[in-house]
């Protein structure tokens, strides 16, 4: 991948950059906002790691900037202040890293950074926008970017391309409003439908398990069962 480090600090942009560059990535690195707007006027990276406390523009207007653009890279925070991520992820970083960063850590933001993320013109379209939230954040998603919703104890939360957010109401009433873009494979799950890459039944059990596009499995009941046989179904006769 393509990935732009904007850091002032040129000690912590070296270390990302040696954690990078061994795992086949193309490394560039900017001291602040105005030099990464220039650049960013003639070519665009896969993934940006983006300081929050820059000189200058900050980082988090600078990652608000970037999803303006019909086009945006896949934005990751990395800064020393954990405070600032509610504002990250409202501005739809994928991923938000505290400082030193582990390559573990950074790893699994490359992760997610690679998944599909919502298109721009979204908003500009007929396609439902949702509403969650992240703490008292409210966070606007478009349904292209829920991959699935689930129950657990008394709330439900929304598994989604730009993080896991809390959904308010039942997953009865989410299904209801979702519709028959959503399957039910299981009472503590609903799937979106557009994300379902594969399904793998279980003969003793009668229920199985679904892949999605991103690899994740998730549980299919006995109960719900025929519903998932028979959307494959038709996705294969499609």
């Amino acid at each position: 991948m393509q990935i732009w480090i904007v850091e002032d600090e040129p000690l912590a942009a070296s270390r990302l950059a040696r954690l990078l560059t061994p795992l086949g990535h193309t490394v560039r690195t900017f001291p602040d906002a105005e030099t990464t707007r220039a650049e960013a006027a003639r070519t665009l990276p896969d993934v940006v790691l983006l300081d929050i406390e820059l000189p200058g523009e900050s980082g988090l207007a600078l990652a608000r900037w970037f999803d303006t653009l019909p086009q945006p890279p896949a934005v990751v925070m990395v800064t020393a202040y954990p405070e600032h991520a509610l504002a990250a992820f409202a501005a739809h970083a994928v991923d938000y890293l505290v400082k030193p960063v582990r390559a573990e850590a950074l790893a699994r933001a490359l992760q997610a950074a690679a998944r599909p993320r919502r298109p721009q013109a979204a908003a500009a379209s007929d396609e439902p926008i949702w509403t969650f939230s992240l703490g008292r954040q409210r966070v606007q998603v478009p349904q292209s970017a829920i991959r699935y919703l689930s129950a657990e104890a008394k709330t439900v939360w929304a598994e989604t391309t730009l993080g896991r957010l809390a959904a308010e109401g039942s997953l009865t009433q989410w299904a209801a409003q979702l519709g028959e873009s959503f399957v039910r494979t299981h009472r503590a799950y609903l799937v979106n439908r557009a994300w379902l890459a594969a399904w793998v039944p279980d003969a003793s059990e009668g229920g199985g398990i679904v892949a999605l596009r991103d690899g994740t499995t998730l549980p299919v009941s006995r109960r719900h069962a025929a519903a998932v046989r028979a959307l494959f179904q038709q996705k294969s006769q499609a």
